[in-house]
């Protein structure tokens, strides 16, 4: 790309990139972020979701509070004590695969990832490879699939907390490279978890919702 032929409209940079040029009324709208869920919600169905501990207690709440009469199920999972690895192998034992196993189970209509500070790994190798095979393990790939959302310990912690800033930062480094929706702390952001999560799922239910 030659920097001099962008312009700073967006619809002309998207044209230079992609060599169509299509008008911006003619643009979809946004889809949201959690089509499964706000189907669900639409329909009035149960929602089922695996979550991890504490989102496990918060979801449903926060999906209440701005879906009233909402129905949620949720499987909690829990992660106390519990090493990186370990969450991997509970990933692979309870994620995907099992639902593949067995098509008579009934699916989760959301995962919710939140790998807490203290699942550590013994090098950075490790970390990046265990914390990917927990997502993997938990994704669904195959239409139509289940949402999905990945929750940083800063959530959950304090930003000053050193060890939760560095477990997002390694968390990180994995999660953006995945087509998944993910939720951190803003440094200046003191707001509660359920706070945060309930921003979070405003956005991805979208104006629809």
């Amino acid at each position: 790309l030659n920097p001099a032929t962008l312009t700073t409209r967006p619809e002309e940079t998207a044209a230079t990139i992609s060599g169509r040029h299509i008008p911006v009324p003619c643009l979809p709208p946004p889809k949201p972020g959690w089509p499964r869920v706000l189907a669900r919600l639409h329909a009035g169905e149960v929602v089922n979701v695996i979550a991890m501990e504490p989102y496990d207690e918060l979801i449903g709440p926060a999906l209440q509070a701005m879906w009233p009469g909402a129905r949620v199920k949720v499987t909690a999972w829990n992660t106390n004590g519990c090493s990186l690895a370990e969450l991997e192998a509970q990933a692979k034992s309870t994620g995907w695969p099992r639902f593949r196993a067995d098509p008579t189970l009934t699916p989760p209509d959301l995962v919710i990832i939140a790998v807490p500070a203290a699942a550590t790994a013994p090098s950075p190798e490790q970390f990046y490879r265990s914390y990917t095979w927990v997502l993997n393990w938990s994704l669904d790939f195959g239409p139509p699939g289940w949402d999905f959302l990945v929750v940083l310990p800063s959530v959950a912690n304090p930003a000053a907390d050193d060890r939760a800033g560095t477990a997002d930062s390694q968390a990180l480094t994995v999660v953006q490279g995945q087509d998944v929706p993910w939720l951190a702390r803003a440094e200046t952001d003191a707001s509660a978890a359920s706070t945060l999560l309930t921003r979070k799922i405003r956005h991805l239910l979208g104006p629809v919702a």
